[in-house]
């Protein structure tokens, strides 16, 4: 009986222990995530900085012009650029494919663009001149000018079906200087490419994302970003929400009781597998745009709410962590 009643006391003081030993660590826990939240407070939106180069520019243009395209010109070509993962934004009209040495490649396919032109003559001398003259006078002499606009449609091809494009006379593009990629980081998605089917598409673009639908990833050419902290910072928030598909983590598909908006809830997720992956190798120079974006997407959450979502945000990200690896 002595032994029983020994074991029994023994039993309560084990689980007494466990008790208060779960609670030392939530309270840990709960001063730890306060202390992010009272330090993110203090982090100014302003210093945010835009992860591409400045002089950038993802628009339809012109091959020879340089200029780019406006208005439904410039929606049709984009359309173009995204379908077909297009290396460039330029193009060029069949004339000025022949005029600059180029080969067109068997098959290749032209797309419509419009392009107002306009017959501007003076009502007396019959003399005419261009829009740009004309806009220039003062209104007293446009009133002496008949204006006629009307619309030509024209045939551009991109300049991905030009056979010889080396070799063609078109004017020299301003060089984009490239950014040195890490091997370690390189090797670690290669890795995630060969065994574990990452897909992973570089594009003439601005944006970066994951479709989820495709399992896919799109994300600008490395050498649009800044530096390769920005680039590797990117890229890990794309491949964190990869992570959530639910062939892998499943994560898409929690349903959280609480009624938290379910996009910033994953965005925070997104990031933080970003910003730790970022430190692991060494990116530092992101570090103020992760913690910046934290808390634009944290301010999703309402006050009481925002220790709870964060640490679990913080349990996700260790999770995609851990898969990845």
């Amino acid at each position: 009986m002595e032994t029983n009643v020994k074991t029994s006391q023994a039993k309560r003081i084990v689980k007494t222990t466990e008790k208060s030993q779960a609670q030392t660590t939530k309270n840990n826990n709960d001063l730890f995530f306060s202390s992010i939240i009272e330090q993110l407070e203090k982090v100014e939106e302003k210093h945010w900085e835009h992860f591409l180069k400045e002089n950038v520019s993802f628009l339809p243009a012109n091959r020879l012009s340089l200029q780019p395209y406006t208005r439904l010109n410039q929606f049709i070509l984009s359309l173009d650029m995204l379908i077909n993962q297009r290396s460039n934004c330029y193009y060029v009209t069949f004339k000025q494919i022949a005029n600059s040495n180029g080969k067109l490649k068997k098959g290749s396919k032209s797309l419509p663009i419009q392009f107002f032109s306009y017959d501007i003559k003076h009502i007396e001398t019959n003399n005419r001149i261009g829009i740009k003259e004309f806009k220039q006078l003062e209104k007293n002499l446009q009133k002496q000018y008949v204006v006629k606009s009307f619309m030509k449609f024209y045939r551009v091809f991109h300049t991905d079906n030009i056979e010889n494009l080396s070799e063609c006379t078109f004017a020299s593009i301003p060089e984009i200087d490239t950014i040195e990629l890490d091997l370690t980081a390189e090797n670690f998605i290669e890795n995630l490419i060969e065994n574990k089917s990452l897909r992973l598409v570089h594009l003439v673009q601005g944006e970066a994302y994951y479709i989820p639908s495709k399992d896919e990833i799109r994300l600008p050419k490395p050498d649009f970003f800044k530096n390769k902290a920005s680039y590797y910072a990117t890229l890990f928030h794309e491949i964190t929400h990869w992570t959530g598909h639910q062939s892998r983590l499943n994560r898409f598909e929690e349903d959280f009781v609480d009624g938290r908006n379910k996009y910033a809830f994953e965005e925070l997720v997104a990031e933080l597998g970003a910003l730790l992956f970022s430190l692991e190798f060494n990116f530092s120079e992101q570090f103020i745009n992760s913690i910046i974006y934290l808390k634009s997407w944290l301010k999703h959450t309402e006050d009481d709410k925002k220790l709870e979502v964060l640490e679990e945000a913080f349990t996700y990200a260790n999770k995609a962590i851990s898969f990845l690896k």
